[in-house]
């Protein structure tokens, strides 16, 4: 590709996307498993009596939503970057 013109970046931007899909993919992953146990814990949850305090312990929605786009952003920015150190350190161009 260099001999045709291609520029450094131009070469290292397509291993970082697939460092950013991968990251991205793992984060959907890990999402999924959080609203599954999450899930499971809040239906585990309101078998108890309503006043032992168990239902203190139940995640609100809102802040489960959060804790998923963070999950989202962080996955895709770790993939990135870990991707762009790999490709400018052992990539030859």
């Amino acid at each position: 590709m260099k001999l045709v013109g291609a520029t450094n970046w131009f070469i290292r931007i397509p291993f970082m996307l697939e460092g950013l899909l991968q990251g991205l993919l793992g984060a959907i992953v890990s999402c999924g498993g959080l609203w599954v146990l999450n899930s499971a814990w809040n239906n585990g949850v309101a078998g108890f009596k309503p006043g032992t305090g168990i239902s203190s312990l139940v995640v609100p929605s809102s802040y489960l939503s959060t804790v998923m786009v963070l999950l989202l952003v962080v996955g895709a920015v770790v993939g990135a970057v870990g991707s762009a150190i790999a490709a400018s350190r052992f990539l030859d161009v």
